[in-house]
């Protein structure tokens, strides 16, 4: 991870990318405290090809609205996003177990706390804000498509949470690097359900 990035380089490209998104809080110290940035989890394509608006997003059953707490040690810890307030408990609750990335923890009008990144790749990633924004538009897409009847199961490249996700993850990066003819995985994609 480059140390010479900053937060505004890093929120400037990825708002490039989510353009229907906006700080709405930045610490008078960045050492101090979280920057909040809250973004409609749709990246600009969509958004051009729809001709999206944030207030066509606001009334959607399955909300894409999440909020991005950024702390001063993002490019080493990552982020923290919380999504779903707007969806409904029911709806959560049909997720299966195995493929939920998200937690009880609830910030009020923020909805859970998504998993949306493995620790052991924050450091590697170019840009932490963009990379966990893209993990949660296609978690968000992944439960909405099910949810609807599209998809018979949850379909996202995922790991088990907690060690076993961890060895899971290990072992995926193992064979990678040992077979030079075998597709990475972010390729060969990886469902789960």
């Amino acid at each position: 991870m480059p140390t010479d990035r900053s937060f505004q380089t890093d929120y400037d490209e990825f708002h490039e990318e989510f353009p229907l998104s906006e700080v709405i809080y930045y610490p008078s110290s960045v050492l101090s405290e979280d920057a909040i940035i809250r973004f409609y989890a749709v990246d600009a394509e969509t958004v051009v090809a729809l001709g999206l608006d944030k207030s066509q997003l606001k009334e959607e059953r399955f909300s894409k609205l999440a909020y991005m707490h950024v702390g001063p040690n993002y490019q080493k810890e990552g982020t923290k996003i919380y999504a779903f307030s707007k969806w409904s408990e029911g709806d959560l609750r049909q997720i299966p177990k195995e493929n939920r990335h998200f937690y009880d923890t609830q910030k009020p009008d923020e909805g859970h706390l998504v998993c949306a990144y493995m620790e052991e790749e924050v450091e590697h990633m170019p840009n932490v804000l963009l990379f966990n924004a893209r993990t949660t538009q296609a978690i968000i897409r992944a439960y909405q498509l099910y949810l609807e009847g599209v998809n018979n199961s949850v379909v996202l490249r995922e790991y088990s949470h907690g060690d076993k996700g961890r060895m899971e993850y290990q072992a995926e990066k193992a064979r990678e690097s040992s077979d030079p003819l075998q597709p990475p995985a972010s390729i060969r994609g990886k469902t789960n359900g």
